[in-house]
């Protein structure tokens, strides 16, 4: 093989080293829809919270007041007192939604006790809610 071949094919690999990182783990994170609303359940590892930031209008955290992060957490989201959201943010701590500009009431149960946020989403930008729990009350509950 001659020098221009194996140069240009040193390059090849060298460039698809430096791209491999760009293709972490948020591009693995599946986007999943409920009745049309899109959303992203994910943050599970260090990694993936740091590069994982889709353009959602809202961003639900979970997490215990120790600062432990919790998944599974059910989450229920009503407009005007009817449902127009619904999923289990099983990815990771955060759940991403593209809801529309409007007001919302959510609703998040882990381990059988609920927590309840009112939210207001804009046209730009991502509103971010952190919901906590005790973990204390949810092991009491024998969950």
């Amino acid at each position: 093989m001659s020098r221009r071949a194996l140069w240009s094919v040193f390059l090849l690999c060298v460039i698809g080293l430096l791209a491999a990182p760009m293709s972490g783990r948020a591009e693995e994170v599946p986007v999943r829809t409920y009745e049309g609303i899109s959303y992203i359940s994910g943050g599970a590892t260090k990694d993936e919270r740091e590069t994982l930031k889709p353009n959602y209008p809202l961003k639900l955290v979970f997490a215990g007041t120790t600062g432990h992060l919790l998944s599974g957490v059910q989450v229920k989201i009503e407009s005007k007192g009817k449902k127009v959201f619904e999923a289990a943010a099983d990815g990771g701590p955060w759940l991403f939604v593209s809801l529309k500009p409007g007001s919302y009431n959510v609703s998040a149960t882990y381990r059988g006790v609920t927590k309840k946020a009112g939210v207001t989403v804009g046209a730009k930008g991502t509103k971010t809610v952190l919901l906590t729990w005790k973990i204390e009350e949810t092991v009491r509950r024998g969950k």
